[in-house]
């Protein structure tokens, strides 16, 4: 422990002017050597939510060696701060607590309060922009605010923190119940989920909003489970060659800037509108698709908290090198899993939505991807709410994140809290060929129902081109067949980036898209 300072007594001010800024300037010196301030961790500021049920740490900083005492709903456990000042304790699990309680953390030199703490259950809410897009900007927000009065529901935003270097241990961030005048700051799709989850079990929901927009899953990713992944080459090989040109276009910007302002001042002299865009920065070392940088600094000052699960609204970035993304988004599921240490946490994600994009140069890139997507459910306690019915052709943020929220809360509820509602899209099971007709069977646990007028969302391939298929519906088994095609070899179903819709489950949700081949595989684990 560092040495305290001390006052010498044979200093003595002769007026009460100068005793006073005496003892103004020895508070100052006093604090600044009485050692490191007492810290909680990122999570745990006033108005937390804690998970119940599970052993909870809690950490922070302090004087190195220093001894802490933390106090909580009846528990006092005493640990030291190690040699850089960090300590942990673990709490054991709590029961849920509706009414707001206190944890006190002291040292022999400090004490911290940490105010109006709940036990509920807590859910990371994670991915690029259509995660973070407020409640605000939804689709009926005005009437979403206005009912906004759910105190046990709290958002913890974590800031936009890209770090390129290395983990960061703290951030700072704070927690906020839902009202009125505050649920239009929380993430529309988290604020929806918790909603829906509070109204079926009346408990405190925490929600952490760790999301930023157009961002890549390989910045979500540690650089240690990266190393790891079959496509780190290629990624280490796109970021060199982006810090390469950084420079040279860093200065380029900087001109860009210059000529920026000149214009903007003049188009406000003469009254012109819009004033011009100011230039983009270029990607940079702290940009936020570094690899790595979003996990840097914005889930790694949230390890290990307790939390229930995650949940994930991301893809638009990686759409065109959907190649990459199942491996990828799989390596990520399992760092995070591995980060929390809490086993296999429930990790629910959202396929990307219907829109129209073929003026992009690519009419199924989208397509690709979500079917990079759906393998992560080879992993177990996951779950994937479709959305291709609920998008928007005109624009890649859908103003209807209630239905999004609440798909996710479905998969919830029934996977997680083993509640008995359907949560299901029906998933391809089977394909086989029979004759000049295709059969698909599909895993739907509430039945099938086909909307005729989408019909064209079918296809059918036999050696040569895929043809619009006609369609049939019998139980769990859906029949296609061309006169164009005498011996089927494969099929597809709304394989486009903005497809007709055709096939639901009887609860209304949307069957998930697929393209298969049977020659290659018949059967799917999904």
């Amino acid at each position: 422990m560092r040495k305290k300072h001390t006052f010498s007594k044979a200093i003595r001010p002769t007026s009460g002017f100068h005793l006073n800024g005496f003892i103004l300037i020895a508070l100052i010196l006093y604090q600044c050597a009485s050692g490191a301030e007492l810290t909680t961790g990122t999570p745990f500021q006033d108005g937390a939510v804690l998970q119940h049920g599970k052993v909870l740490p809690i950490w922070g900083t302090a004087e190195p060696k220093e001894s802490v005492t933390l106090k909580f709903a009846e528990q006092t456990t005493v640990t030291q701060a190690d040699q850089e000042g960090n300590w942990m304790v673990e709490l054991q699990p709590l029961p849920i607590s509706r009414q707001g309680l206190e944890m006190t953390i002291s040292t022999p030199s400090q004490t911290k309060r940490v105010k109006d703490i709940l036990v509920g259950d807590v859910w990371i809410c994670a991915g690029q922009s259509n995660m973070a897009f407020k409640l605000r900007q939804t689709e009926n927000a005005d009437e979403a605010i206005a009912t906004a009065d759910y105190p046990l529901i709290r958002q913890l935003l974590m800031p936009n923190n890209p770090s390129g270097d290395k983990p960061q241990s703290f951030v700072k961030a704070e927690w906020t119940s839902a009202s009125s005048s505050t649920a239009g700051e929380f993430s529309g799709v988290a604020y929806y989920f918790g909603r829906e989850l509070y109204e079926s079990l009346n408990i405190p929901i925490g929600l952490i909003n760790a999301s930023v927009g157009g961002t890549g899953v390989e910045a979500w990713t540690s650089q240690e489970a990266l190393q790891n992944d079959p496509n780190y080459p290629a990624i280490q090989q796109r970021w060199q060659q982006v810090m390469a040109v950084y420079p040279a276009k860093m200065e380029q910007f900087k001109q860009n800037v210059e000529v920026w302002k000149n214009a903007r001042e003049d188009a406000i002299k003469r009254n012109i509108s819009p004033l011009p865009r100011a230039p983009r920065k270029p990607a940079g070392p702290q940009d936020r698709n570094r690899p790595s940088a979003l996990f840097n600094g914005m889930i790694n000052p949230l390890i290990p908290y307790a939390a229930k699960g995650f949940i994930w609204y991301q893809g638009e970035h990686n759409a065109f090198r959907s190649d990459e993304y199942a491996s990828l988004f799989m390596t990520m599921i399992t760092q995070w899993r591995n980060d929390f240490a809490q086993g296999s946490l429930p990790f629910y994600f959202v396929q990307l939505p219907n829109r129209d994009l073929e003026s992009d140069g690519s009419r199924v890139a989208w397509a690709a991807l979500r079917l990079e997507q759906a393998k992560a459910l080879t992993l177990p306690n996951t779950g994937m709410a479709v959305t291709i019915d609920i998008g928007d052709s005109r624009d890649t943020h859908p103003k209807n994140k209630l239905d999004v929220g609440r798909r996710l809360a479905w998969i919830a509820l029934s996977q997680t809290y083993h509640k008995k509602i359907p949560y299901a899209s029906p998933t391809l099971k089977q394909a086989k060929a029979q004759g000049s007709e295709m059969l698909l069977t599909f895993k739907a646990h509430d039945g099938l129902e086909l909307r005729e007028d989408v019909l064209p969302a079918f296809e059918i391939r036999g050696s040569s081109d895929y043809e619009l298929a006609n369609v049939s519906l019998s139980g769990n088994t859906v029949t296609l067949s061309s006169p164009k095609v005498k011996n089927p070899t494969a099929a597809r179903y709304a394989w486009s980036n903005d497809p007709p819709v055709a096939l639901y489950s009887k609860a209304g949700l949307p069957a998930a898209p697929f393209s298969i081949d049977i020659t290659t595989s018949a059967k799917l684990s999904n």
